[in-house]
């Protein structure tokens, strides 16, 4: 006897199913909308409501299916709960009102205990809120802040010793004046290894010593006398020739100071530079050649102590520091006159004037 077979087919699915007495009265449709009602765990009676198809009928259908609304239901209730359970963690983990003002604060780099004495809260509820927010602990961000400043303050104490090795004898007004900065940030970014080259205005109002200021011409003009008188020519020897026949000119230490080498100096004067010589004669110092020379120590020293200029001399044939601190009364004195100097390498002594007035 041949059997039949009928496949119920439902969201692009096939079920095959034998042929039962009472399923030919059904369309394909209505087996499919049993079929789906069960997928979504309706209850036998529900799908008998709906579609007006017997329980038994229907039962038949689902089983045939392999389709079984008790185990869908209790998947979606096993479903529904674990969502609900999330909703709530998920509304438990949302900071509140107060526990917002925590983070805010601890973000700005607050300690547990000074938010604790905020909100009457111990230091260990304060650690553990943050804590359970993810939030940045109060340490790690002082922490950053205070690395970031330092490295803004090394920025900043590098581009203040730049421009004062570029501009010594500047006062600590006029070094924040030229780089946008208090005079306190200035202080605080002055290091050791440059402080020796700022000018205190006490001390420039105190001195009553005004450089001379030689022009280039000047200068190449004093080098083009005494060469006629010598060549080549070192500088040891030209300022002896200086001081034996009245050269008007400055000393050799002060042309290295704008030319930087004698042998630069040599050359647009025109004149030939020889090499200095050692050990000719004891030499006496006059009073602006122990400034010009201190003023060459504070160039290119990271100090400026009697101890540190005597090392330096000794090693530069210049005058020790004892004996110009007895031609000018006090090493300060000489210091001072140094940087004044110096100043008058770079600045206009008409703003000078004006500002010594005022």
């Amino acid at each position: 006897m041949n059997q039949s077979h009928e496949h119920i087919v439902t969201n692009e699915k096939t079920y095959p199913m034998d042929r039962k007495p009472g399923l030919g009265g059904l369309s394909d449709a209505e087996i499919r909308r049993i079929i789906e009602l069960g997928e979504a765990g309706a209850t036998l009676a529900e799908i008998s409501e709906r579609t007006a198809v017997p329980v038994a009928l229907i039962n038949t259908i689902l089983m045939g299916a392999g389709v079984k609304p008790m185990l869908v239901r209790r998947k979606l209730r096993e479903q529904r709960i674990k969502d609900l359970a999330n909703a709530k963690a998920e509304r438990q983990k949302r900071p509140s009102p107060r526990d917002e003002m925590i983070l805010a604060l601890a973000s700005e780099g607050k300690t547990y205990q000074e938010i604790g004495l905020l909100l009457g809260l111990t230091r260990e509820r304060v650690r553990q809120i943050v804590a359970k927010h993810d939030g940045r602990a109060p340490l790690e961000v002082r922490q950053e802040r205070r690395k970031i400043e330092d490295e803004k303050s090394k920025q900043n104490s590098a581009l203040v010793t730049r421009w004062l090795r570029d501009h010594p004898g500047a006062t600590i007004v006029e070094i924040g004046l030229a780089l946008g900065m208090s005079n306190g940030d200035v202080e605080g970014f002055v290091t050791h290894r440059v402080r020796h080259l700022v000018l205190v205005p006490e001390d420039r109002n105190d001195l009553r010593f005004k450089p001379h200021r030689w022009t280039r011409a000047e200068i190449l003009d004093a080098i083009r006398a005494a060469g006629d008188i010598e060549s080549p020519l070192s500088y040891v020897r030209y300022d002896e020739i200086r001081a034996e026949h009245s050269i008007n000119g400055p000393s050799a230490i002060r042309i290295l100071q704008i030319f930087d080498t004698w042998s630069a100096a040599c050359r647009e004067a025109g004149v030939q530079h020889g090499r200095r010589m050692r050990g000719r004669y004891t030499r006496r110092w006059s009073a602006d050649e122990m400034i010009d020379h201190l003023a060459t120590f504070l160039q290119q020293s990271t100090a400026g102590s009697l101890d540190s200029y005597n090392e330096w001399s000794r090693e530069n044939d210049a005058p020790g520091g004892q004996t110009i601190r007895n031609q000018f009364g006090s090493w300060r004195e000489a210091r001072g006159r140094a940087l004044l100097l110096l100043r008058s390498l770079w600045t206009d002594p008409r703003d000078d004037d004006a500002t010594q007035e005022s």
